[in-house]
């Protein structure tokens, strides 16, 4: 018998990622230094028909037994540019199956663009909203790429700032980070901080976390307390990405530094994790569980990437 009855109708946060080529550009010729987001972006909607096409074909095929367990579909695209060699970018989505009145091409998320380096771009002095932007967008980037995502901060916002500009912070982790697979790591005073906002709304964390109802990134974070670190990290076996610097996570004109790494899962763990003596939850590798559309002696394909590599792990010497 049922004890208890709870109505509620709390608006939650849904994790929902845009990549914004507005702002300021992550992928850039490591030639020319030309910005090639919104290149990239230009590109798939030149080919939006084909692609389109391509995909429903595809997904015919798939509705009628050969779906093969895979979750996305990649798209990849020449990305024009004057240096001359082949930008290849590659793009993102849910696959799908089924009605869905939104075109494939308008539901992807860039994920990765070939000849461009990370490591060249991330190293240097950028203003804090600038560090933001960088780490939305590469967040994008590791949902597809990485395994687990890592973001360690001791601090969200800072102590002086009013709730309501701390929680659109928290609603901005909380939107851009699938529980499934990211780890906040943080002190506990700043998940003490996240509850004070709930209280403001007239909302009490403990009897949100009874119920089932509370975030789950903030119920699955770790907690550190003596650290000053900053960094964020896309882990795979592949490669891991680390991006890290002196900015807390916070928007402002005022300039900070930031450098970028690529190194193994267990370097990773020995110079980060290991150092700060903390754990975070694990997860499988990842199988390539995608279908690919891709142009292909001039016309465009969807086939399974199981055969090759993911583009994202192509050799250093071809980027």
């Amino acid at each position: 018998m049922a004890t208890e009855i709870v109505e509620h109708n709390i608006p939650r946060t849904k994790t929902n990622w845009e990549f914004d080529c507005d702002a300021v550009p992550l992928y850039i010729c490591s030639a020319t230094g030309a910005a090639l987001d919104a290149a990239a972006y230009s590109s798939l909607k030149a080919a939006a028909g084909q692609v389109d096409r391509a995909w429903r074909s595809a997904s015919d095929y798939l509705l009628s037994g050969g779906d093969g367990g895979r979750d996305h579909v990649l798209v990849c695209v020449d990305v024009p540019c004057e240096c001359g060699r082949s930008h290849k970018a590659t793009f993102y989505a849910p696959k799908r199956l089924g009605a869905d009145f939104t075109p494939l091409h308008e539901r992807c998320l860039l994920g990765d663009i070939r000849n461009t380096r990370l490591e060249g771009r991330l190293n240097g002095l950028f203003s804090k909203t600038e560090i933001m932007q960088f780490l939305e967008k590469l967040v994008i980037r590791w949902h597809l790429t990485a395994d687990r995502i890592l973001i360690a901060a001791p601090f969200v916002g800072h102590q002086y700032m009013k709730t309501e500009d701390k929680r659109r912070i928290w609603d901005w982790l909380i939107r851009n980070l699938d529980t499934k697979k990211s780890t906040l790591l943080t002190r506990k005073a700043t998940y003490t901080s996240f509850k004070k906002t709930l209280e403001a709304e007239g909302l009490d964390y403990d009897e949100l976390q009874g119920y089932g109802l509370e975030d789950k990134l903030i119920s699955g974070g770790v907690t550190k307390q003596d650290f000053h670190a900053k960094f964020y990290a896309g882990l795979s076996d592949g490669a891991t990405e680390v991006l890290s610097g002196s900015a807390n996570l916070l928007r402002g004109p005022s300039i900070e530094n930031i450098s970028f790494a690529t190194m193994t899962q267990a370097d990773f763990t020995a110079r980060y994790l290991e150092k700060l003596k903390v754990a975070i939850p694990t997860a499988a590798s990842r199988r390539l569980p995608y279908e690919i559309v891709k142009s292909e002696g001039g016309s465009w394909i969807c086939t399974s990437l199981d055969a090759g590599r993911a583009p994202w792990l192509a050799d250093e010497s071809a980027k």
